[in-house]
C-alpha cells in the first residue's frame, strides 16, 4: 500500500522540473543534472538520459542513487529544497504514458533520442523554510 506524500512535497516536486542526480559505481561518486516529470500515481520521477553517459552506467551497476531539487534563492528565510534516495531503472511498462508525460512537459525533447528512466522515490526529505528556519518535512516509502 502507499504512503501518501505530504501535499507540500507533491507541490514541489510538481512545480519544479530539474534535479541534480548523484551516483556510484566502484566507490567513484558521479552527479548530474536532468530534467524531470513527476508521476503523482506512481511516486516516481521520470528523468531521460542517454544510457552511454557516466550517470547511466553508474545506475545500470547500482541503481542506488540520490538526488536533490532546489530553489535558487539567497533570502535563507525562504529556502526550500529536496533532499531523496531512491531506485533508478529503465523504463519498459507504461512506455507510451510516460513519453506522453515526458513530451508534454519538455516538448523539445520530441528531436532528440529519448532514454526514459525512473526513480523510485523511497525517502524524502524537505526543507522549508517559509514554515520556520530549517523546518522539516520527511517522507518514507513504506
Amino acid at each position: 500500500y502507499w504512503v501518501l506524500m505530504d501535499d507540500r512535497i507533491v507541490d514541489f516536486f510538481s512545480n519544479n522540473h530539474l534535479l541534480s542526480l548523484a551516483t556510484s559505481k566502484e566507490n567513484l561518486p558521479h552527479c548530474c543534472n536532468c530534467y524531470y516529470v513527476y508521476d503523482q500515481t506512481q511516486q516516481v520521477l521520470i528523468f531521460s538520459s542517454d544510457p552511454k553517459t557516466s550517470h547511466a552506467n553508474h545506475f545500470l551497476d547500482n541503481p542506488n542513487v540520490s538526488a536533490t531539487i532546489s530553489k535558487d534563492n539567497i533570502d535563507y528565510k525562504k529556502i526550500q529544497g529536496i533532499q531523496l534516495k531512491g531506485i533508478v531503472y529503465l523504463i519498459e511498462k507504461d512506455l507510451a504514458r510516460y513519453n506522453e508525460m515526458y513530451f508534454n512537459q519538455f516538448p523539445f525533447a520530441k528531436n532528440i533520442p529519448l532514454y526514459l528512466w525512473c526513480l523510485e522515490i523511497i525517502t524524502v526529505k524537505m526543507t522549508d523554510n517559509n514554515l520556520g528556519f530549517g523546518n522539516k518535512i520527511n517522507w518514507q516509502k513504506s
